[in-house]
């Protein structure tokens, strides 16, 4: 799912996946249950998700990966809003699989 930041005044697809757990997964030396928990890595959240995010909509990023924090820093409240729907799509996918157990051994 690609979501959308806002800035200076241009909207910029984001998708939180996968891809971008393994890559701040990668750098930061952080287990995947780690990342949640650490600040410092949003920025390098922020910048996967720019990259995914511009791959599925075929797009050209032309921000910087030091403009980082400025960007956090504007579009924050967006950020964290995309950061929750990915949150909420992986107990929706969890609820389901349990649902879906839970039918077969009936």
């Amino acid at each position: 799912m690609v979501e959308f930041i806002t800035y200076q005044k241009e909207k910029y697809p984001i998708r939180i996946s996968y891809y971008v757990l393994e890559m701040v997964s990668k750098e930061r030396g952080l287990k995947l249950e780690e990342i949640d928990n650490n600040v410092e890595a949003q920025k390098d959240i922020l910048w996967f998700a720019l990259i995914a995010g511009h791959r599925m909509a075929k797009k050209e990023l032309t921000l910087q990966r030091e403009d980082s924090i400025w960007i956090l820093d504007e579009c924050y409240l967006e950020f964290q809003k995309a950061l929750f729907k990915f949150g909420q799509s992986i107990i929706k996918m969890q609820e389901e699989l349990l649902k879906d157990t839970e039918n077969k051994k009936k």
